[in-house]
């Protein structure tokens, strides 16, 4: 009688256990807002279409991960991972500072990451953007799952 009790407990012990890291594993917070602007400097690039932004918040510096919307860049270790991890490199060493737009919040959501068009310096024309940038540079390919198309102007 008392092991089926402790059983009994060790089960809803395990149950709160598992729906709280569901709660705080899957359930992440929303995504930051569409259309919002963040900007900083570029820090590391992590592959072809990521890469981490320094941006100062509050006057405290915080390390951004971002993911250029719309294009896709081999993964590293693939080829032509290198060729497009060193020309995203090339772009963002030649700016000041990095500006980036958050695309749509499904493609936030998808990433879990921010996802953004970026440019160097200001915010400018989409064709003049780092994503195009990659496109018209032959490393990266538009991704249409979430880009609808908007670079085929590239």
């Amino acid at each position: 009688m008392i092991e089926r009790y402790w059983r009994a407990i060790a089960l809803a012990l395990g149950c709160v256990v598992a729906a709280l890291v569901v709660h705080f594993v899957i359930a992440l917070p929303p995504p930051p807002l569409e259309g919002s602007v963040i900007e900083g400097a570029a820090a590391r690039v992590i592959d072809g279409d990521t890469f981490d932004l320094i941006s100062v918040t509050d006057g405290q510096p915080q390390r951004v991960r971002i993911r250029l919307f719309g294009i896709d860049a081999p993964e590293r270790g693939k080829d032509g991972s290198q060729a497009a991890s060193d020309w995203l490199s090339l772009m963002l060493a030649g700016a000041g500072r990095i500006v980036c737009q958050r695309a749509d919040a499904a493609a936030q959501r998808a990433a879990l990451r921010v996802v953004a068009t970026c440019w160097p310096d200001d915010v400018g024309r989409l064709d003049e953007s780092v994503n195009c940038g990659l496109l018209r540079k032959g490393v990266a390919i538009e991704d249409l799952r979430f880009s609808k198309g908007v670079f085929e102007r590239c």
